[in-house]
């Protein structure tokens, strides 16, 4: 099977291919963006089975376990960050574990 990556015309960039990614596997795959990788210079994700995030969440908890390993979604911007977002989401993670 093959699906086409909805690039903009004029440029490729790597959250629209992880978006096409996690459209083109799930629902039975879900890739999640391992959050304590933010501000790093490299962004970590994992793929797991749906059945196994899905284990996860009631065991430690659906709020735990996104906060450390944030679902792909149709809106989501991991690379296209500027360092102000970066640091006011990083600030964001340190007082909501607080």
């Amino acid at each position: 099977m093959k699906k086409a990556i909805p690039y903009d015309e004029e440029r490729t960039d790597r959250d629209t291919t992880l978006k096409a990614v996690q459209d083109f596997i799930a629902p039975k795959y879900q890739i999640r963006w391992y959050m304590d990788s933010l501000g790093g210079d490299t962004l970590a994700f994992c793929l797991l089975p749906t059945e196994k995030w899905l284990r996860l969440e009631k065991e430690h908890g659906e709020e735990k376990v996104t906060y450390y390993f944030a679902p792909l979604l149709h809106d989501s911007v991991m690379f296209e960050m500027d360092i102000d977002e970066i640091s006011d989401l990083l600030e964001k993670r340190k007082q909501d574990v607080n």
